[in-house]
C-alpha cells in the first residue's frame, strides 16, 4: 500500500480492482462504510474530476440493465424526495435559462403552427428519409443542427425586457416572427434511434 500522499500506480489500482470483483459486503460492513462516510466532504477538485469523468462515460446496455434491476421496487423516502425536489429548484433546473424558468414558453413555441410547419417542411425536403442511416417508413423526428435551446437563449436575450409570466403571450407572438426558429437549413430529418445517438454525442 502506498504511503499517505503517494500516488498509486495504474497496475496497483488494476490489481485492487480485480481482487474486488464479485465481492459482496455484508449488511454490517455496508453500514460501517456508510457511517464512515457521513460528514465527509469532497473537495472541489475531486467534484470537477467526477463531473468530467461522467461527461465522457457511456453506459453499456448491460450496465443500464443492472442499474434498472437495482432500482426496481425501491421506494424513495420523504426525505429523499424532498432533496430531489430541492435539487430541481431555481438555477439548478435544466430549464432555468438566463435567470428565468422557461419550460412553459418553450413548450408553447413547440406547439405553434409555425413549429409544426417547420417540421413538415424539413421532412418534405428530406423526402421523409432519415439523413443519417437512410431508413424510411418509420417514425421520424426533426433535429436542430443548432440546438433549439441555444436559439431559445438568443431569443430571450433579445427580448430580455419582457417578463416570462406576464408577457408570455407576447413572447409567443414574437417567437413566430423570430426567423432563427424557422430556418429550414437548421433542420435535419432523423429516425428516433439516430436522433437519440446524435443528442448523446452533442452532450
Amino acid at each position: 500500500m502506498p504511503r499517505k500522499g503517494q500516488k498509486m500506480s495504474i497496475e496497483s489500482k488494476e490489481r485492487i480492482r480485480q481482487s474486488s470483483l464479485g465481492r459482496k459486503f455484508s449488511d454490517i460492513t455496508r453500514e460501517k462504510l456508510r457511517q464512515s462516510l457521513l460528514g465527509h466532504k469532497v473537495s472541489e477538485d475531486t467534484r470537477r474530476k467526477i463531473v468530467e469523468n461522467r461527461k465522457i462515460k457511456h453506459l453499456t446496455e448491460e450496465w443500464k440493465m443492472n442499474i434498472s434491476k437495482g432500482n426496481k421496487g425501491k421506494i424513495r423516502s420523504e426525505e429523499a424526495r424532498m432533496k430531489y425536489k430541492m435539487c430541481q429548484k431555481g438555477a439548478k433546473n435544466s430549464q432555468y435559462i438566463n435567470g428565468k424558468y422557461c419550460r412553459k414558453l418553450d413548450k408553447n413555441i413547440r406547439e405553434t403552427k409555425e413549429y409544426l410547419r417547420w417540421r413538415s417542411d424539413v421532412f418534405k425536403r428530406d423526402n421523409y428519409i432519415c439523413q443519417n442511416c437512410g431508413i424510411s417508413g418509420c417514425y421520424i423526428e426533426a433535429h436542430h443542427k443548432k440546438a433549439f435551446v441555444l436559439i431559445f437563449e438568443d431569443f430571450l436575450k433579445e427580448y430580455q425586457s419582457l417578463d416570462m409570466k406576464i408577457d408570455k403571450d407576447v413572447l409567443c407572438l414574437l417567437a413566430v416572427r423570430y426567423k432563427p426558429f424557422w430556418e429550414i437549413d437548421n433542420g435535419l430529418t432523423l429516425c428516433r434511434n439516430c436522433h437519440i445517438n446524435t443528442r448523446k454525442r452533442s452532450d
